[in-house]
């Protein structure tokens, strides 16, 4: 089950209330303020929701705090 770069941005700017066009694939815990811990938590909710209970299969995601991480460790797992 892939999940392509738009759906990542789209997952991480809802889990952070952001605007629309807000976040980018170079965004990440270092430049979005509101991404903090307990955010990220957030993020990875709603990953696993979007890949049907199968985020915790996947090496690395924890760790990924930015929008390229998460997408690269998705595409690792299902590559």
């Amino acid at each position: 089950m892939m999940i392509n770069e738009e759906k990542v941005i789209e997952i991480v700017q809802s889990s952070l209330k952001l605007e629309s066009g807000s976040i980018s694939i170079d965004s990440s815990s270092e430049n979005v303020d509101e991404w903090d811990s307990l955010e990220h938590l957030s993020i990875l909710v709603t990953l696993d929701q979007e890949l049907k209970g199968k985020a915790g299969e996947i090496d690395d995601l924890a760790k990924a705090t930015s929008v390229r991480g998460i997408l690269e460790a998705i595409n690792k797992h299902y590559s």
